[in-house]
C-alpha cells in the first residue's frame, strides 16, 4: 500500500494541491448562484429588445442603440456579479494565471449569454463587456495575496527576495 509522503517521513515539504478545496466548492456554489440568476425565470415579465441573434449577432455589436440600452446600475451589477468568480477562480485553482483566470470568466458569459437567446432572456453585448470587467476586477484583487503567498507577512519589497522565504540571492 503505497503511503503518501510527508514533511516528517522524508525531511521535504509537500507541494501544495493545485485546487484549493474551500476556494473551490465557494467557486461551484457561486456558480450554480449565477447560473440560477442569469438563465432562469424571472418574476417580472418586462418588455425585451433582444435583437435576433443577440450577442451572436455581428449587427446587435454594431448598432449603437444596444450600447444605449439599459441603465448604468444594471451595467454595474453585472461587473459585482463576477468580481466573485475572478477571485474564487484565481484561489480556487491555484496554478490558474491571472490572464487564463479572466478567460475562463469570458467563456462562462459567453456560454451564458448563448444559453440566453432561445430562453426569455435577454442575450447582451454590454452583458459580456460588464461581466469580462468583474472578472477583471477580481482577479486584480487577488495579484497582491498570490504575489506574497498565503499566510506571508506584508513586508517592504527591498525584504523580499528573489527565490522566496528561506531563500537568498
Amino acid at each position: 500500500m503505497a503511503s503518501r509522503t510527508t514533511q516528517a517521513s522524508t525531511g521535504r515539504a509537500r507541494r501544495p494541491s493545485p485546487v484549493s478545496v474551500p476556494f473551490a466548492a465557494a467557486g461551484v456554489l457561486y456558480l450554480a448562484l449565477v447560473a440560477y440568476l442569469t438563465l432562469g425565470a424571472v418574476p417580472w415579465a418586462a418588455a425585451t429588445n433582444e435583437a435576433p441573434g443577440g450577442v451572436l449577432s455581428p449587427r446587435t455589436w454594431l448598432d449603437p442603440g444596444t450600447w444605449r440600452s439599459g441603465g448604468a446600475a444594471e451595467f454595474v451589477a453585472n461587473i459585482f456579479l463576477f468580481v466573485p468568480i475572478g477571485v474564487l477562480l484565481r484561489l480556487g485553482l491555484r496554478r490558474l494565471r491571472a490572464v487564463s483566470a479572466v478567460l475562463v470568466a469570458v467563456l462562462v458569459t459567453v456560454a451564458i449569454e448563448v444559453v440566453q437567446i432561445p430562453l426569455d432572456r435577454v442575450s447582451d453585448p454590454r452583458d459580456l463587456v460588464a461581466n469580462t470587467l468583474g472578472a477583471l476586477v477580481g482577479t486584480a484583487l487577488t495579484a497582491r495575496r498570490r504575489v506574497r503567498g498565503p499566510g506571508e507577512a506584508a513586508r517592504p519589497a527591498s525584504m523580499r527576495t528573489a527565490g522566496g522565504p528561506g531563500h537568498s540571492l
